[in-house]
């Protein structure tokens, strides 16, 4: 499981909070495939609900996910 102690030390090391929505042209796969590795998810909104922790769905179209990026371009915002 993901730390503060982790994201503090991601953000000393250059990393952002980042978003992508995903579509139904660009799913989770494609998410994934667009990481050399697969970032830190911190939260997943759908609609009008948060999921953060265990408590993340499985992600699926128009889902946003939240997640630690390295100055990597997003995806689709």
């Amino acid at each position: 499981p993901l730390t503060t102690d982790d994201i503090r030390n991601a953000y000393r090391n250059g990393a952002s909070i980042r978003q992508t929505r995903l579509t139904d042209s660009f799913g989770w796969d494609d998410f994934l495939g667009h990481h050399e590795q697969a970032p830190p998810v911190l939260a997943l909104v759908r609609g009008n609900q948060l999921f953060i922790g265990t408590d993340i769905p499985k992600a699926k179209a128009r889902d946003v996910i939240l997640y630690l990026g390295n100055g990597e371009t997003d995806s689709t915002a």
